[in-house]
């Protein structure tokens, strides 16, 4: 789909001559590459047939509930994750980044980001790489759980995991090597987990993206630096990193000196106009996939 060439060719601009480039990246980021997103996964004929969506399938009251049908879901998308090859935005995005002062932000689990490198990608709501313990189901109606994780811990995918392919039903549920009781889960954080979820810094980041940003708000405000920030595929539905680079842009904008140096790319072929946080509407808006709409930007480049 071709956009408008005027606003493409000035935020690839932007683009190029920034010095520091911050990247919110949702479901829709990686939608190009066949992966599902969230309305996809819902409207699955396993799902959809049994009424549920993708955020109860997801979900902590799920793995309790129903560990066999969570966990089949899961080992089912670690191997989809692991055998789906990024599209070439992703190459686009490396390039962009290995010329700037760069830090990614990502609630995908998929890994793409890391591919390579996990320097600088902060994957808030962790990945399939790793698993950690689950904790142990109580087995009544309430409480769900009667133990939480025993170790932060991260441990491998387990491999041969039997799951049937057209329920989405793991075969055996595995168990934490630790404590030989808890369930073996991936390291993503669930709906409802609240802090069931380990967290680990090496994988979230929270502390290097809170040093990162404090860092470039500091450059801005001594001038000469210009801030980036593209959100690619962010919907409304689960929001985090859609709001986190409205935050972002909000901040760096009152310290930087002149507001001209900080632009707001956001990319979005369903919601690329509404905005979560007063004042935060984007420098230019596209409202297409992000493959599309990276490659025309590269496209548009100037070239030296």
């Amino acid at each position: 789909m071709a956009l408008c060439t005027e606003a493409v060719s000035a935020a690839a601009a932007r683009i190029h001559d920034g010095t520091h480039l911050f990247i919110g990246a949702g479901a829709g980021c990686s939608a190009d590459s066949g992966l599902q997103v969230f309305a996809q996964v819902s409207q699955s004929d396993v799902f959809a047939s049994e009424g549920l969506t993708y955020d109860q399938v997801a979900s902590s009251d799920m793995l309790a509930r129903d560990t066999r049908r969570c966990l089949g879901f899961w080992a089912a998308m670690e191997g989809a994750y692991r055998t789906a090859e990024p599209h070439a935005g992703y190459d686009i995005l490396r390039g962009w980044r290995a010329a700037k002062d760069s830090f990614v932000v990502t609630s995908n689990v998929d890994g793409f980001f890391c591919r390579d490198s996990d320097e600088g990608v902060a994957e808030i709501h962790g990945n399939v790489r790793t698993w950690q313990c689950g904790g142990e189901p109580s087995g009544a109606k309430f409480p769900l759980w009667k133990s939480n994780f025993c170790s932060r811990k991260l441990h491998p995918p387990p491999r041969g995991l039997s799951v049937d392919a057209a329920q989405r039903l793991i075969e055996d549920v595995p168990t934490c090597t630790e404590c030989r009781r808890g369930i073996l889960r991936p390291h993503i954080y669930l709906f409802g987990d609240g802090e069931r979820f380990v967290g680990d810094e090496r994988v979230v980041k929270a502390a290097a993206q809170k040093a990162w940003r404090q860092q470039t708000v500091d450059a801005l405000h001594a001038g000469g630096a210009r801030l980036v920030i593209i959100e690619i595929g962010c919907g409304l539905r689960v929001p985090s990193v859609r709001k986190r680079c409205e935050d972002v842009f909000l901040s760096a904008k009152a310290a930087a000196g002149d507001p001209s140096h900080v632009t707001f790319i956001r990319i979005n072929p369903d919601y690329p106009g509404s905005t979560l946080v007063a004042g935060a509407e984007p420098t230019f808006a596209f409202k297409a996939g992000a493959l599309d709409t990276l490659a025309q930007l590269q496209a548009a480049m100037p070239q030296p």
